[in-house]
Order: C-alpha cells, then structure tokens, then sequence
C-alpha cells in the first residue's frame, strides 16, 4: 500500500489521468478496473475516474512496491549538470529567459529535443537537471525542433504553466517565427499553403497524400546577395519539417539542409563557412490566452549562423538587417497591428 499526496502540480485533474501519469505502464483499462474494485481510493472513500483532484487530497493505492516501480516504468535515470555536454549545459545555465513557470534554452544545432531510438541525450532528459520534477509532472519541452535546427525550446516548471501553454496550444494563440537562408532570391513577402505527408520510406515530408494535412507560413526577406535570401518566416501550422519541406517545393530550399536542400549549395557553404547543417534557427516564441501576451522570447542567433549572415551580407548583422528591411518588426507584428 502507498499513499500519495496531491500537491499544485497535481490538483485540478481528474484521477484516472492522474494515475495514467503517475504509472504509465499500467494501462487505463486497468486502472479503472482498480478504481472499480476499491483497490485505489480517495481521502479514504471509493474513487471515481472522474473526481477532480485538489490539493491536499490523498490518493491511496492498494499495489505492493514492486508493482508499483513495475507500472512507473522504472526509476528515471538520474541527470547531473556536469554529465551534460557543455553547449547544452551552457543553454541551461545562461536560459533565453526563466520565470517560476517557465525555462526557455537556445538549443544548440545538433542536440535532439526529445529521445529517440539512438540513446543520445536529448534536451528533454538534460531538463531533469534543472527542473524539479513530481510523480506525475516531468520536465519536458512543449515546442520541438529538428536536431539540427537551433533556437527557442520551452519548458514548463509546473504544471499548472503547462496546462495554461498547452491551451494555448491548442488554441493557436502562438507566434512561432524563424529565421532561415535559402538558396535563391526572394525580394518580396509572401505565404506558402501547401498539404504535407510523411513518406515513411525515407522519412522526408512531402507534398500530398492520402493523409496529407494542411500546411501553412509567411515569410519576409531581409536581405538578399549571391543567391542567397535570409527570411523571417512566421509558422502559421506546425507541421513534420514544415518550413524545410515547404521551401524545398518552391524551389528555394534551406541552405545547409541535407534532406531537403541543394548538394553543390551545401558544399560551398561548408568550403566558405563550415556549414555542416540547416541555416535554420527558432528565433521568436510568444503564448497568449484571454489575459493577453503571457510569455514572448527569442533567442540570439548562434555565432556561426551569425557568422555566416556577415559573410554573405556584407558584414551587416542581424540587427541591421531587421532595422532596414521594408516593414521592420516580427511579422506577428504586422498581423495584429
């Protein structure tokens, strides 16, 4: 038998998603048939899947240790700042921006957001590291980028900050907006609508489909010079390689990018610059709800992007070039304004 206390993180969820967080190995057929047999009560009583949990209420499972360990999955794997990589524990330890609810990172290129089938550490796992986890509330970033794309990755320290950007969310009331060099010229701002499907064959993201979905983002140039473009591009939908896949199919692919982009691009810009992936950075995240703007980051560019944006653009900066493009400001800005 173990008791478990409801504290913030927990209050104001039903029990049995309470219980499918706190033992996700178990199943939720089978923790409703607990619930049914009285082998999982509340404050003493018999339970409903439904009751909404407070804080302070006590929840009372009738399961041996072993079991329990069994259900949880196992105990987490235990993440210390000095284990991590230093580019990554750099990013935790010099945040974008960090509040009680919310940590933001720079995510460096080459650094997965969540776990996959590799076992490389990912930015998710480096999270336990620096946020206090519960039973049923795990550090894990809400937006989610490429590998090889860098920039803003947010990360709710509560649960209640996650349940509130989640709605957000939910809601589209998001600015998600990059910064990318494609190959080519592009003089004016302008929208790609698109339907997207992934091609399980080779994993990339094409046009069409039978299960294809829409796709949508603006764009505005900042500059232009030797047939390159570095664009502001604003996600309007987020889907699996969206702006990569969608800018290959206009033929003005992604510099750097080896899935979606041009072979004899890729290979000046790894001879003049070193570039060895996608000129693609998450550069601006905002959440709002009825309340109005509630969180609004960005994250700097890192130093070989920038390096690469002298280089091309005659020495200008990020700055510079914001300041004199046609309709300066986010492109968020031009919608609401």
């Amino acid at each position: 038998m173990r008791d478990y206390t409801i504290g913030p993180d927990a209050s104001g969820q039903r029990l049995d998603r309470y219980l499918i967080k706190l033992l996700p190995e178990a199943g939720k057929s089978f923790l409703q048939k607990m619930i049914r047999k009285k082998r999982i009560k509340l404050n003493g009583g018999r339970a409903e899947a439904s009751a909404m949990l407070h804080d302070g209420d006590i929840v009372r499972l009738y399961f041996s240790d072993e079991t329990i360990t069994a259900f949880s999955g196992g105990p987490k794997q235990t993440v210390s700042p000095e284990s991590l990589p230093s580019g990554l524990r750099s990013s935790f330890n010099n945040p974008v921006f960090e509040d009680e609810d919310y940590l933001v990172i720079s995510k460096p290129a080459g650094v997965l957001s969540q776990p996959d089938h590799t076992g490389e550490l990912s930015a998710a796992e480096a999270a336990r590291a620096f946020i206090h986890g519960t039973e049923t509330f795990s550090p894990a970033p809400l937006t989610r980028l490429d590998r090889n794309t860098s920039g803003v990755l947010l990360f709710p320290k509560n649960y209640e900050a996650q349940k509130r950007a989640l709605a957000s969310i939910r809601d589209r009331d998001t600015d998600k907006e990059y910064l990318t060099v494609v190959s080519g010229t592009i003089t004016s701002p302008g929208e790609l609508r698109s339907r997207l499907s992934r091609d399980g064959t080779d994993m990339k993201t094409r046009s069409g489909g039978d299960d294809s979905k829409e796709a949508v983002l603006e764009y505005r140039p900042l500059a232009s010079a030797d047939g390159y473009t570095l664009l502001l591009v604003r996600l309007l939908t987020g889907r699996t390689h969206q702006i990569r896949a969608q800018f290959e199919q206009n033929g003005t692919p992604v510099a750097g990018d080896t899935k979606y982009g041009s072979r004899e691009v890729n290979r000046e810009l790894r001879e003049r610059f070193g570039v060895r992936s996608q000129l693609l950075h998450a550069y601006r995240y905002a959440l709002r709800d009825d309340d109005g703007t509630y969180l609004d980051v960005s994250a700097p560019l890192p130093d070989d992007f920038a390096a690469v944006i002298r280089g091309i653009f005659s020495g200008q900066t990020l700055g510079s070039l914001q300041a004199g493009a046609s309709g300066s400001g986010s492109l968020s800005d031009k919608r609401n304004s």
